[in-house]
């Protein structure tokens, strides 16, 4: 009979061995799974209206707007900001090389989503110090800053 409880319970061990093992390979295969630039990317975190005013002042950033022709038509652009073609899938050969140089994006306003995608295929194709003004171009002109008009093709 003892021998019986013995090997029920050498069996209920590697039974319960064998559920742990499995339970931890599906952890680790969803952790190996993610795109390695994902673990390494820092996200894009916001700057304000007058924090950016100082960076530029100070010639310490590349300023990048996600905006479409309309928006830049009606608020202008912030002056010598690149302007992205597609926020989606823009040319990262437009950004500046230096991966450790500030680069901040914006868009429309608080709603748009434009800023923060493009923000993050940056941040994820290795840019270090990525940052997102959301307040974007309302909040600048708002502020009262000076824009520039974009030129007509």
């Amino acid at each position: 009979m003892k021998r019986h409880y013995r090997a029920l319970l050498v069996f209920g061990l590697v039974s319960l061995g064998a559920v742990l093992s499995m339970a931890c390979d599906q952890k680790n295969k969803g952790q190996a799974e993610a795109p390695a630039s994902e673990s390494v990317a820092s996200k894009p975190t916001e700057i304000g209206v007058e924090e950016l005013s100082k960076l530029m002042s100070g010639g310490g950033a590349v300023v990048v707007d996600a905006n479409g022709a309309d928006t830049r038509q009606e608020y202008g652009v912030i002056p010598g900001a690149l302007l992205l073609t597609s926020y989606k899938d823009y040319d990262l050969g437009v950004l500046p090389a230096g991966k450790e140089t500030p680069v901040v994006f914006y868009c429309g306003g608080e709603k748009c989503a434009a800023a923060p995608k493009a923000a993050e295929r940056a941040a994820a194709a290795g840019w270090k110090n990525v940052r997102v003004l959301k307040v974007g171009i309302r909040g600048w002109v708002a502020a009262g800053k000076s824009t520039m008009k974009e030129a007509k093709g």
